[in-house]
Protein backbone atom coordinates (compact mmCIF):
# COMPACT_ATOMS: atom_id res chain seq x y z
CA UNK A 1 0.00 0.00 0.00
CA UNK A 2 2.74 2.51 0.87
CA UNK A 3 3.57 2.06 -2.74
CA UNK A 4 0.72 4.26 -4.14
CA UNK A 5 0.90 7.13 -1.77
CA UNK A 6 1.71 10.06 -3.95
CA UNK A 7 1.40 13.80 -2.28
CA UNK A 8 0.58 16.82 -4.64
CA UNK A 9 0.99 20.24 -3.57
CA UNK A 10 -1.52 23.32 -4.60
CA UNK A 11 -2.20 26.41 -3.64
CA UNK A 12 -5.62 27.24 -3.13
CA UNK A 13 -7.47 30.43 -4.08
CA UNK A 14 -8.86 31.40 -0.80
CA UNK A 15 -4.61 30.69 1.24
CA UNK A 16 -1.65 31.96 0.96
CA UNK A 17 0.50 29.01 1.86
CA UNK A 18 0.60 25.87 -0.11
CA UNK A 19 -1.39 22.96 0.31
CA UNK A 20 -0.37 18.91 0.38
CA UNK A 21 -2.50 15.91 -0.56
CA UNK A 22 -2.54 12.29 -0.71
CA UNK A 23 -5.02 9.53 -1.29
CA UNK A 24 -5.22 7.24 2.10
CA UNK A 25 -4.78 3.83 -0.12
CA UNK A 26 -6.94 2.10 3.15
CA UNK A 27 -10.06 4.18 2.49
CA UNK A 28 -9.73 6.24 -1.29
CA UNK A 29 -10.58 9.31 0.98
CA UNK A 30 -8.04 12.36 0.01
CA UNK A 31 -6.24 13.94 3.14
CA UNK A 32 -5.35 17.61 3.30
CA UNK A 33 -2.64 19.70 4.98
CA UNK A 34 -0.80 22.67 4.91
CA UNK A 35 2.13 22.68 3.57
CA UNK A 36 3.63 26.15 5.69
CA UNK A 37 5.35 28.07 3.54
CA UNK A 38 4.51 30.17 0.56
CA UNK A 39 6.69 29.15 -2.37
CA UNK A 40 6.21 26.28 -4.71
CA UNK A 41 9.75 24.81 -4.25
CA UNK A 42 9.30 24.87 -0.39
CA UNK A 43 6.18 23.17 -0.81
CA UNK A 44 7.20 20.09 -2.89
CA UNK A 45 10.35 19.32 -0.56
CA UNK A 46 7.64 19.79 2.05
CA UNK A 47 5.73 17.50 0.33
CA UNK A 48 8.56 15.28 -0.19
CA UNK A 49 9.36 14.69 3.64
CA UNK A 50 5.22 13.92 4.33
CA UNK A 51 5.46 11.70 1.04
CA UNK A 52 8.13 10.07 2.62
CA UNK A 53 7.02 9.35 6.43
CA UNK A 54 3.55 8.23 4.91
CA UNK A 55 5.20 5.43 2.79
CA UNK A 56 7.53 4.47 6.28
CA UNK A 57 4.32 4.33 8.26
CA UNK A 58 4.25 7.52 10.02
CA UNK A 59 0.71 8.12 9.54
CA UNK A 60 -2.33 7.99 10.93
CA UNK A 61 -4.62 5.25 8.65
CA UNK A 62 -8.60 5.85 9.52
CA UNK A 63 -10.35 3.97 11.77
CA UNK A 64 -11.93 1.94 8.73
CA UNK A 65 -8.69 -0.07 8.71
CA UNK A 66 -9.23 -3.46 8.68
CA UNK A 67 -7.38 -6.09 11.16
CA UNK A 68 -5.58 -7.23 7.66
CA UNK A 69 -4.37 -4.03 6.83
CA UNK A 70 -2.53 -3.17 10.03
CA UNK A 71 -1.30 -7.02 10.50
CA UNK A 72 0.09 -6.30 6.53
CA UNK A 73 1.32 -2.76 7.65
CA UNK A 74 3.26 -4.72 10.31
CA UNK A 75 4.59 -7.67 8.28
CA UNK A 76 5.76 -4.86 5.53
CA UNK A 77 7.37 -2.35 7.69
CA UNK A 78 8.80 -4.70 11.40
CA UNK A 79 8.80 -8.07 10.55
CA UNK A 80 11.97 -7.86 8.30
CA UNK A 81 13.84 -6.37 11.03
CA UNK A 82 13.28 -9.88 13.26
CA UNK A 83 14.36 -13.23 13.53
CA UNK A 84 12.96 -16.09 11.92
CA UNK A 85 11.64 -17.72 14.64
CA UNK A 86 10.16 -14.88 16.04
CA UNK A 87 8.79 -13.13 12.73
CA UNK A 88 6.87 -16.71 12.83
CA UNK A 89 5.70 -16.85 15.54
CA UNK A 90 4.02 -13.05 15.71
CA UNK A 91 2.07 -14.56 12.45
CA UNK A 92 1.08 -17.69 14.04
CA UNK A 93 -0.33 -15.08 16.86
CA UNK A 94 -1.77 -12.42 14.14
CA UNK A 95 -3.54 -15.40 12.24
CA UNK A 96 -4.87 -17.48 15.57
CA UNK A 97 -6.24 -13.82 17.23
CA UNK A 98 -7.95 -13.09 13.63
CA UNK A 99 -9.43 -16.71 13.53
CA UNK A 100 -10.59 -16.50 17.38
CA UNK A 101 -11.67 -13.22 18.01
CA UNK A 102 -12.79 -12.18 14.02
CA UNK A 103 -11.49 -8.78 14.55
CA UNK A 104 -13.04 -7.11 10.95
CA UNK A 105 -11.60 -3.63 11.60
CA UNK A 106 -8.44 -2.16 13.79
CA UNK A 107 -11.50 -0.26 16.01
CA UNK A 108 -12.08 -3.73 17.12
CA UNK A 109 -8.55 -4.37 18.83
CA UNK A 110 -9.92 -3.77 22.26
CA UNK A 111 -9.72 -5.09 25.59
CA UNK A 112 -13.30 -6.42 25.76
CA UNK A 113 -11.89 -8.30 22.46
CA UNK A 114 -8.70 -9.40 23.98
CA UNK A 115 -10.65 -10.81 26.91
CA UNK A 116 -12.79 -12.61 25.08
CA UNK A 117 -9.91 -13.83 23.15
CA UNK A 118 -8.49 -15.34 26.15
CA UNK A 119 -11.56 -16.85 27.49
CA UNK A 120 -11.90 -18.58 23.99
CA UNK A 121 -8.10 -20.21 23.64
CA UNK A 122 -8.72 -21.59 27.29
CA UNK A 123 -11.74 -23.54 26.43
CA UNK A 124 -9.78 -24.69 23.02
CA UNK A 125 -7.65 -26.35 25.84
CA UNK A 126 -4.51 -23.99 25.20
CA UNK A 127 -2.14 -24.07 27.92
CA UNK A 128 -1.36 -20.82 30.06
CA UNK A 129 1.76 -20.45 28.66
CA UNK A 130 0.97 -20.60 25.00
CA UNK A 131 -1.92 -17.66 25.74
CA UNK A 132 0.41 -15.80 27.80
CA UNK A 133 2.80 -15.58 24.58
CA UNK A 134 -0.28 -14.73 22.24
CA UNK A 135 -0.64 -12.00 24.36
CA UNK A 136 2.46 -10.33 24.85
CA UNK A 137 2.73 -10.47 21.04
CA UNK A 138 -0.38 -9.04 20.69
CA UNK A 139 0.97 -6.25 23.11
CA UNK A 140 3.96 -5.83 20.96
CA UNK A 141 1.35 -5.01 17.68
CA UNK A 142 -0.56 -2.61 19.57
CA UNK A 143 1.79 -0.56 21.18
CA UNK A 144 3.21 0.00 18.06
CA UNK A 145 -0.06 0.34 16.37
CA UNK A 146 -0.69 3.23 19.05
CA UNK A 147 2.87 4.78 18.48
CA UNK A 148 1.80 5.18 14.59
CA UNK A 149 -1.12 6.10 15.22
CA UNK A 150 -2.95 3.25 13.41
CA UNK A 151 -4.42 2.56 16.97
CA UNK A 152 -5.98 4.97 19.47
CA UNK A 153 -6.10 3.30 22.74
CA UNK A 154 -3.94 0.45 23.58
CA UNK A 155 -6.23 -2.48 24.86
CA UNK A 156 -5.36 -3.88 28.63
CA UNK A 157 -3.13 -7.19 28.76
CA UNK A 158 -4.32 -9.20 31.68
CA UNK A 159 -1.44 -11.97 31.58
CA UNK A 160 -2.52 -15.71 33.21
CA UNK A 161 -1.56 -16.22 36.88
CA UNK A 162 0.13 -19.27 37.55
CA UNK A 163 -0.93 -20.41 40.41
CA UNK A 164 1.02 -20.46 43.49
CA UNK A 165 3.05 -23.72 43.93
CA UNK A 166 2.35 -24.84 40.42
CA UNK A 167 4.81 -26.18 38.13
CA UNK A 168 6.36 -24.33 34.93
CA UNK A 169 7.84 -27.08 32.88
CA UNK A 170 5.14 -28.47 30.56
CA UNK A 171 7.13 -32.00 30.98
CA UNK A 172 10.26 -33.55 32.80
CA UNK A 173 13.65 -34.28 32.66
CA UNK A 174 13.93 -38.22 30.47
CA UNK A 175 16.15 -40.56 32.21
CA UNK A 176 18.49 -42.53 30.94
CA UNK A 177 16.73 -45.46 30.76
CA UNK A 178 13.86 -44.07 28.61
CA UNK A 179 16.31 -42.71 27.01
CA UNK A 180 17.81 -45.74 25.68
CA UNK A 181 14.24 -46.91 24.77
CA UNK A 182 13.41 -43.99 22.46
CA UNK A 183 16.65 -45.28 21.19
CA UNK A 184 15.74 -48.61 20.53
CA UNK A 185 12.37 -46.91 18.82
CA UNK A 186 13.85 -45.31 15.64
CA UNK A 187 13.96 -48.24 13.20
CA UNK A 188 10.29 -48.52 14.52
CA UNK A 189 8.94 -45.23 14.09
CA UNK A 190 10.84 -43.36 10.67
CA UNK A 191 8.70 -45.51 8.25
CA UNK A 192 5.55 -43.86 9.07
CA UNK A 193 7.49 -40.80 8.50
CA UNK A 194 8.24 -41.51 4.85
CA UNK A 195 8.76 -37.70 4.43
CA UNK A 196 12.13 -37.22 6.52
CA UNK A 197 15.53 -39.20 6.39
CA UNK A 198 15.16 -42.92 6.55
CA UNK A 199 18.76 -43.04 8.51
CA UNK A 200 18.46 -44.51 11.37
CA UNK A 201 21.93 -43.91 12.52
CA UNK A 202 21.29 -40.34 11.68
CA UNK A 203 18.39 -39.92 13.85
CA UNK A 204 19.80 -41.45 16.82
CA UNK A 205 23.17 -39.83 16.59
CA UNK A 206 20.67 -36.44 16.22
CA UNK A 207 19.21 -37.88 19.49
CA UNK A 208 22.02 -38.08 20.87
CA UNK A 209 22.87 -34.67 20.44
CA UNK A 210 20.17 -33.04 21.56
CA UNK A 211 20.74 -35.09 24.74
CA UNK A 212 23.96 -33.87 24.76
CA UNK A 213 23.85 -30.33 23.86
CA UNK A 214 20.74 -28.76 25.72
CA UNK A 215 20.42 -27.09 22.38
CA UNK A 216 16.66 -25.88 21.56
CA UNK A 217 14.91 -27.83 18.54
CA UNK A 218 15.38 -24.78 16.00
CA UNK A 219 18.92 -24.32 17.24
CA UNK A 220 20.01 -27.86 16.87
CA UNK A 221 18.96 -28.00 12.87
CA UNK A 222 20.45 -25.12 12.58
CA UNK A 223 24.02 -26.50 13.87
CA UNK A 224 26.53 -26.69 11.09
CA UNK A 225 30.12 -27.82 10.30
CA UNK A 226 30.48 -24.73 8.33
CA UNK A 227 29.52 -21.03 8.39
CA UNK A 228 26.17 -20.34 6.50
CA UNK A 229 24.07 -17.17 6.38
CA UNK A 230 21.76 -18.09 9.84
CA UNK A 231 24.13 -20.90 11.47
CA UNK A 232 25.00 -21.69 14.63
CA UNK A 233 28.54 -23.23 13.73
CA UNK A 234 31.32 -25.96 15.65
CA UNK A 235 34.02 -23.86 16.12
CA UNK A 236 37.50 -25.22 16.63
CA UNK A 237 39.45 -22.52 15.96
CA UNK A 238 40.12 -22.00 19.93
CA UNK A 239 41.49 -24.22 22.87
CA UNK A 240 38.21 -25.87 23.55
CA UNK A 241 35.41 -26.54 20.90
CA UNK A 242 32.43 -23.73 20.61
CA UNK A 243 29.21 -22.98 19.39
CA UNK A 244 29.38 -19.48 17.87
CA UNK A 245 25.81 -18.43 17.42
CA UNK A 246 24.52 -15.28 15.55
CA UNK A 247 22.06 -12.90 16.81
CA UNK A 248 19.21 -14.46 14.33
CA UNK A 249 19.94 -17.69 14.96
CA UNK A 250 18.74 -17.81 18.53
CA UNK A 251 15.91 -16.74 20.99
CA UNK A 252 18.05 -13.70 22.78
CA UNK A 253 18.63 -11.88 19.18
CA UNK A 254 22.66 -11.51 20.15
CA UNK A 255 25.67 -12.63 18.95
CA UNK A 256 27.52 -14.69 21.09
CA UNK A 257 30.73 -17.66 21.16
CA UNK A 258 29.14 -20.04 24.14
CA UNK A 259 30.55 -22.87 25.33
CA UNK A 260 30.38 -26.45 24.36
CA UNK A 261 30.17 -29.53 27.30
CA UNK A 262 32.82 -32.27 26.47
CA UNK A 263 30.26 -35.11 26.26
CA UNK A 264 29.08 -33.20 23.30
CA UNK A 265 32.24 -32.78 21.45
CA UNK A 266 33.17 -36.50 22.33
CA UNK A 267 29.95 -36.72 20.56
CA UNK A 268 30.48 -34.96 17.59
CA UNK A 269 34.27 -36.53 17.37
CA UNK A 270 32.86 -39.91 16.08
CA UNK A 271 31.21 -38.11 13.12
CA UNK A 272 33.50 -39.41 10.03
CA UNK A 273 35.83 -36.56 8.74
CA UNK A 274 34.23 -36.50 5.52
CA UNK A 275 30.69 -36.32 6.89
CA UNK A 276 31.72 -32.61 8.57
CA UNK A 277 30.59 -30.03 6.23
CA UNK A 278 26.90 -28.57 6.09
CA UNK A 279 23.98 -29.45 8.62
CA UNK A 280 25.95 -31.38 11.51
CA UNK A 281 22.44 -33.25 12.17
CA UNK A 282 21.22 -34.81 8.29
CA UNK A 283 17.32 -35.10 9.79
CA UNK A 284 15.73 -32.72 7.79
CA UNK A 285 15.01 -29.08 7.99
CA UNK A 286 11.69 -28.56 8.76
CA UNK A 287 11.36 -27.83 12.69
CA UNK A 288 7.72 -28.97 12.87
CA UNK A 289 8.15 -31.73 11.17
CA UNK A 290 11.38 -32.92 13.04
CA UNK A 291 9.81 -31.83 15.98
CA UNK A 292 6.98 -34.42 15.69
CA UNK A 293 9.12 -37.58 14.53
CA UNK A 294 10.77 -36.83 17.59
CA UNK A 295 7.53 -36.76 19.76
CA UNK A 296 6.42 -40.03 17.88
CA UNK A 297 9.74 -41.83 18.86
CA UNK A 298 8.77 -40.68 22.56
CA UNK A 299 5.17 -41.94 22.15
CA UNK A 300 6.63 -45.02 21.05
CA UNK A 301 8.79 -46.24 23.98
CA UNK A 302 5.99 -45.24 25.94
CA UNK A 303 7.84 -42.57 27.77
CA UNK A 304 4.98 -40.33 29.49
CA UNK A 305 6.28 -36.61 30.71
CA UNK A 306 3.12 -34.85 31.73
CA UNK A 307 1.01 -37.49 33.64
CA UNK A 308 -1.80 -35.04 33.60
CA UNK A 309 -2.30 -34.13 29.84
CA UNK A 310 -0.96 -37.10 28.48
CA UNK A 311 2.12 -35.34 27.09
CA UNK A 312 4.98 -37.72 25.63
CA UNK A 313 8.62 -37.37 25.38
CA UNK A 314 9.85 -34.36 22.85
CA UNK A 315 12.56 -32.98 21.55
CA UNK A 316 12.60 -29.74 24.32
CA UNK A 317 12.28 -32.36 27.38
CA UNK A 318 16.05 -34.08 25.97
CA UNK A 319 17.06 -30.17 26.86
CA UNK A 320 15.05 -30.80 30.09
CA UNK A 321 17.27 -33.57 30.85
CA UNK A 322 20.74 -31.74 29.96
CA UNK A 323 19.52 -28.63 32.16
CA UNK A 324 19.12 -31.40 35.27
CA UNK A 325 21.97 -33.24 35.03
CA UNK A 326 24.14 -30.35 34.68
CA UNK A 327 22.18 -28.64 36.74
CA UNK A 328 23.85 -31.10 39.38
CA UNK A 329 27.90 -30.31 38.17
CA UNK A 330 27.86 -27.03 37.69
CA UNK A 331 26.60 -23.55 39.61
CA UNK A 332 23.52 -21.39 38.31
CA UNK A 333 25.60 -18.68 36.53
CA UNK A 334 27.14 -21.71 34.37
CA UNK A 335 24.16 -23.30 34.15
CA UNK A 336 22.56 -20.08 32.94
CA UNK A 337 25.11 -20.14 30.06
CA UNK A 338 24.79 -23.26 29.19
CA UNK A 339 21.08 -23.15 28.60
CA UNK A 340 21.38 -19.65 26.97
CA UNK A 341 18.54 -18.11 29.44
CA UNK A 342 18.35 -14.70 29.03
CA UNK A 343 17.89 -14.43 33.10
CA UNK A 344 19.49 -16.25 35.27
CA UNK A 345 16.43 -16.28 37.73
CA UNK A 346 14.90 -18.54 34.56
CA UNK A 347 17.54 -21.22 35.45
CA UNK A 348 17.06 -20.91 39.13
CA UNK A 349 13.00 -21.57 38.41
CA UNK A 350 13.52 -24.33 36.30
CA UNK A 351 16.60 -26.55 37.35
CA UNK A 352 18.31 -25.43 40.34
CA UNK A 353 16.79 -27.17 43.64
CA UNK A 354 14.13 -28.55 42.55
CA UNK A 355 15.37 -32.34 42.24
CA UNK A 356 14.14 -33.67 45.65
CA UNK A 357 15.11 -37.26 45.38
CA UNK A 358 18.20 -37.10 43.07
CA UNK A 359 19.89 -35.01 46.42
CA UNK A 360 19.01 -37.48 48.94
CA UNK A 361 20.51 -39.93 46.66
CA UNK A 362 24.00 -38.31 46.40
CA UNK A 363 23.44 -37.58 50.82
CA UNK A 364 22.73 -41.53 51.27
CA UNK A 365 26.21 -42.07 48.78
CA UNK A 366 27.91 -39.96 50.72
CA UNK A 367 27.57 -41.71 53.97
CA UNK A 368 30.55 -44.40 54.61
CA UNK A 369 29.38 -48.37 55.94
CA UNK A 370 30.38 -47.13 59.57
CA UNK A 371 27.93 -44.32 59.48
CA UNK A 372 25.35 -46.07 58.21
CA UNK A 373 25.65 -48.49 61.35
CA UNK A 374 23.44 -47.92 64.03
CA UNK A 375 23.90 -48.82 67.29
CA UNK A 376 22.00 -51.56 69.09
CA UNK A 377 19.47 -51.76 65.98
CA UNK A 378 19.62 -54.64 63.73
CA UNK A 379 18.37 -52.23 61.24
CA UNK A 380 19.71 -53.38 57.66
CA UNK A 381 19.77 -50.45 55.49
CA UNK A 382 19.13 -51.48 51.91
CA UNK A 383 21.36 -50.85 48.82
CA UNK A 384 21.96 -47.31 47.85
CA UNK A 385 20.40 -45.88 44.51
CA UNK A 386 23.06 -44.76 42.29
CA UNK A 387 23.24 -41.19 40.96
CA UNK A 388 23.44 -40.94 36.93
CA UNK A 389 26.46 -39.74 35.57
CA UNK A 390 24.80 -37.42 32.96
CA UNK A 391 28.22 -37.13 31.09
CA UNK A 392 28.59 -40.10 29.25
CA UNK A 393 24.99 -41.24 29.62
CA UNK A 394 24.68 -40.99 26.14
CA UNK A 395 27.09 -43.57 25.04
CA UNK A 396 25.90 -46.33 27.53
CA UNK A 397 24.33 -48.37 25.50
CA UNK A 398 25.59 -49.21 21.53
CA UNK A 399 23.24 -49.47 19.18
Amino acid sequence: MAEEIKVYTFLPADRTNYQMRYRDPYDGKERTRSAGCRTKKEAERAAAVWEDELRRGVYVPTSKATWQDLVDHYVEHVLPGLGTGTATTYLSTFNVFGKVATPARVADFTTNRVTRFVAQCRENGLSDATIARHLRTLKVLARWAHGQGILSIVPKFEMPKRAKGSKRMKGRPVTLQEFNEMLAKVPAVLPEWPSVPQDVDAWRFYLKGLWCSGLRLGESLALRWDDAPGAIVVDYSRQHPLFRIPAEAQKSGKDQMLPMVPEFARLLGTAAPEDRSGPVFAVGTSRHIVGKVVSAIGQAAGVVVDSKSGKFASAHDLRRSFGSRWSRKVMPAVLKELMRHANVATTLDFYVGDDAQRTAAELWGMETPAANSLPNSEVELGSQPEVEDGEDACFSRDF
